[in-house]
């Protein structure tokens, strides 16, 4: 939209230009326009202001740079240690196949059982791997989220189990959105399977969706939103809550408070990857004792609707 315009109306704007200096040198700006109003409420100018923030902006990568390294050996190490233990369980039992083979017993449907779920878990903790790196592919096309919702309703309430109430709510006008089916999926899944280990004792789900059409104030609660026009997803649990230390790593890899063996610490990141994947945004609120919300903001399509909208 017109820069112009969006003052004309009252709001501030922020943006960045690339200029090129007489020396050949480009620097970023940013520009940081008010509009000024009469006290009739007429627009009668602009104050900006601009600043210079290429050396911040190098900084600010660098720092980001970092941080990914960091980011990169824990993943590496994480990775090692499951895919040893996975490797360690197939070693084994086929030494134990070749043993019985060579003393002439039969082979145990359980030995085969077991080689079989350990690829299987190495296989989905790749797919994990894949998507936290943002490289896991994508077949994007125009979602009925309500649609999506509803269908995914009974499988969630198997991840879920007996003893958590779901309940899904989504209006029939629903905007479309770009995506990929079988990722949301995922991220439901994902999100389903952390909430019941958060209430071992049962509790309450709301899945939701909303159209929303985010101002600056609104686009300002998803880290790097910019105002637009979205759907709204909202997960909510009656668990224990995340004290504010752990609300701090919720995203990060092989990070879990789960007992050993009972979680990877993939499950969130898993999310924010694919979420982040599908040009959406996400936020988390939650506190001990007072359950936990997920909001996923996912851009509305703006190719032509199908028919049927």
């Amino acid at each position: 939209e017109d820069q112009t315009q969006v003052r004309r109306r009252g709001q501030r704007s922020s943006y960045e230009l690339r200029i090129r200096r007489p020396s050949g040198e480009f620097r970023r700006i940013r520009v940081t326009a008010t509009p000024d109003l009469d006290p009739e409420g007429r627009f009668r100018g602009t104050i900006a202001i601009f600043r210079d923030i290429t050396d911040t902006a190098a900084m600010e990568e660098a720092l980001r740079q970092a941080q990914k390294l960091e980011g990169l050996g824990l993943l590496a190490g994480g990775v090692a240690h499951d895919f040893n233990n996975l490797l360690t369980v197939i070693l084994a039992t086929a030494s134990a196949m070749g043993e019985a083979l060579g003393a002439g017993e039969p082979i145990a449907a359980e030995d085969v059982s077991e080689i079989r779920d350990a690829a299987l878990r190495g296989r989905d903790l790749t797919r994990q791997l894949l998507a936290f790196a943002r490289e896991q592919p994508l077949y994007p096309g125009t979602l009925d989220l309500a649609g999506e919702l509803h269908r995914s309703a009974a499988l969630l309430r198997r991840a879920l189990g007996e003893g958590v109430a779901l309940s899904v709510s989504a209006p029939p006008d629903l905007w479309p959105v770009l995506g990929d089916a079988s990722q949301l999926e995922r991220v439901l899944v994902n999100l389903a399977v952390n909430a019941r280990d958060a209430m071992p004792a049962g509790g309450r789900v709301a899945l939701g969706a909303e159209n929303l059409a985010a101002g600056p104030a609104e686009a300002a609660r998803f880290p790097g939103m910019a105002p637009g026009e979205y759907v709204r997803l909202s997960f909510r649990d009656s668990g224990a809550g995340m004290a504010p230390e752990t609300l701090a790593r919720a995203y990060e890899p092989f990070f879990t408070t789960k007992p050993f063996g009972q979680g990877t610490g993939l499950g969130l990141s898993t999310v924010h990857g694919i979420v982040k994947q599908s040009g959406g945004f996400i936020r988390v609120e939650s506190a001990p004792g007072q359950g936990t919300l997920f909001e996923i903001c996912l851009p509305r399509d703006p190719g032509p609707r199908p028919a049927g909208w």
